[in-house]
């Protein structure tokens, strides 16, 4: 018999469910019954058609590569809240030192994401994202269905509580 953690999808094997899950700590109650898929709902499910990556930058950018060197065929949508190509943000301080100029910081020319067949959506955000339903919904009013949904929107620089750290034209890296 198996049983199923509802949170972290655990699966444990036994006659009763853990009383503690082992991988999110959540109690016995917190499982339920589960049945094992056979082979053909396993390799049907494996097998994504589509995929929705939120982030453009260097993380999104690799999932969105590793993803098409193992399903070429599979649709591959990137969302990025950034009006911009991908640009490399380790360069952003050698731009500010006047190091290098904003046009070499875009990690690869538009080309590049046509020829990988990847649908780069520059500018959107993701608003909500309807787990049930395998969609998000955009800032731009589209609704994306996903097989499979990568989150990959990076972090934010925390500003300190300092005075005049809110000031208009203070910015964060």
């Amino acid at each position: 018999r198996a049983w199923i953690c509802t949170v972290c999808r655990y699966v444990h094997h036994g006659e009763e469910p853990p009383d503690v899950c082992p991988l999110c700590g959540v109690t016995s109650e917190m499982f339920q019954p589960y049945e094992e898929p056979d082979a053909a709902t396993v390799a049907a499910q494996s097998a994504p058609r589509r995929v929705v990556i939120a982030g453009a930058g260097i993380a999104g950018l690799s999932a969105a590569e590793a993803v098409r060197g193992r399903l070429p065929d599979c649709e591959i949508v990137i969302v990025s809240s950034e009006p911009v190509l991908p640009y490399s943000r380790i360069n952003l301080t050698r731009h500010l030192a006047l190091e290098v100029e904003a046009g070499a910081l875009a990690l690869h020319p538009q080309a590049w994401y046509a020829e990988r067949h990847f649908d780069l959506r520059l500018g959107v955000t993701v608003e909500a994202i309807d787990v049930a339903g395998r969609a998000v919904m955009l800032s731009d009013g589209c609704r994306e269905a996903y097989d499979r949904l990568v989150l990959a929107t990076g972090s934010h620089a925390p500003i300190p509580p300092i005075p005049g750290a809110y000031r208009r034209k203070v910015l964060s890296l």
